[in-house]
């Protein structure tokens, strides 16, 4: 079973989406503190500038 996490950011500019920033990630290959660091970076500074998904997928 692996465990993959998808971020997606978009970014607004007068309601209007003006560009996308993606990965994806294998939960396995990834250390939890630099998931954590990232997360609470870019969610800190991206939140004013548009929205962030985060899927997860399983198979």
């Amino acid at each position: 079973m692996r465990v993959i996490f998808h971020f997606r950011h978009d970014f607004y500019h007068d309601k209007k989406k003006i560009s996308s920033m993606s990965f994806s990630t294998v939960a396995g290959n990834f250390n939890h503190h630099i998931l954590d660091q990232v997360t609470r970076k870019t969610g800190a500074l991206l939140a004013e500038m548009g929205r962030a998904v985060v899927t997860v997928e399983v198979e």
